[in-house]
């Protein structure tokens, strides 16, 4: 009889812990969802709240260490704090990383957005970039070249070699970038036509320009930069995203010279 009696409160017990834990576990979620729409409604002390108080509960939420960096970061001008929480939330997605269930697209629970790798590596690079410590952001974009040296890392590290005044890297990293996607994407074109027009060469900055536009003319805003470079999307302006870099193609016809050869020739007295 004692021992039915001590089977009994064993369940018994065990029935209140596992309804502790969902009730636990449901209050994460609710605080982790308030804090997401806090955060999207730009009410970012509600949302640092909120996922500090998920944080409390449960020091492995990676997800809220994620966001708590990224309002340190962009809010509240603290990078030190913002690298903190994002270097655990990128610990922590790592280890998990053989077990994800549904990373790239949320929470189906609460619908939360899943922070990707690149979503928190560029946090991170933002961070020790604003501490001003080029040495150490050079080796955090190396490192993230070498684990998986994906088209976003590649295109990381052209950026922020591209803003500390690293040039020569910026290049090499954005060549790289273009290597990675084959011509399957016009990003990396679109980002290395960046480059160049940051440095003055427009001529190259137009090259990319087209080789984008010959993998997807329809890439929004791609027409309006064309034009701004003073060509006509059209057939005649996409180029073969494998032209050398080197070997610059004939040009297709700018759209002002178009227009001054057609009134130079209907005009006699330029004769």
């Amino acid at each position: 009889m004692n021992m039915l009696r001590y089977a009994s409160l064993l369940s018994a017990l065990m029935l209140v812990a596992t309804l502790a834990g969902c009730v636990n576990q449901l209050s994460r979620d609710a605080n982790r969802l308030n804090g997401y729409q806090a955060y999207r409604n730009e009410d970012y002390d509600t949302a640092r709240e909120r996922f500090v108080s998920v944080l409390d509960a449960d020091p492995t939420d990676w997800r809220s260490h994620y966001y708590v960096g990224l309002i340190a970061l962009n809010e509240d001008d603290d990078p030190v704090t913002a690298r903190r929480h994002l270097d655990i939330s990128y610990t922590i997605y790592q280890g998990r990383a053989t077990k994800r269930l549904n990373y790239e697209i949320g929470d189906p629970k609460t619908g939360v957005p899943y922070p990707t790798r690149s979503d928190i590596l560029d946090a991170t690079a933002e961070a020790i970039y604003q501490q001003g410590n080029e040495q150490l952001l050079h080796a955090f974009l190396r490192q993230a070249v070498e684990e998986e040296g994906d088209v976003t890392d590649h295109l990381r590290m052209g950026r922020y070699m591209q803003k500390i005044g690293d040039p020569d890297s910026a290049r090499s990293s954005y060549r790289a970038a273009i290597r990675s996607v084959g011509g399957s994407d016009p990003e990396p074109y679109i980002r290395y036509a960046d480059f160049y027009e940051s440095i003055g060469d427009q001529s190259r900055a137009a090259t990319q320009l087209r080789k984008a536009y010959g993998i997807d003319p329809e890439h929004r805003g791609l027409g309006s930069r064309l034009r701004a470079h003073g060509y006509v999307p059209g057939p005649t302006v996409a180029i073969p995203h494998d032209q050398p870099e080197d070997t610059p193609p004939q040009p297709a016809q700018p759209e002002d010279d178009a227009s001054d050869e057609a009134d130079s020739e209907d005009d006699p007295s330029e004769e």
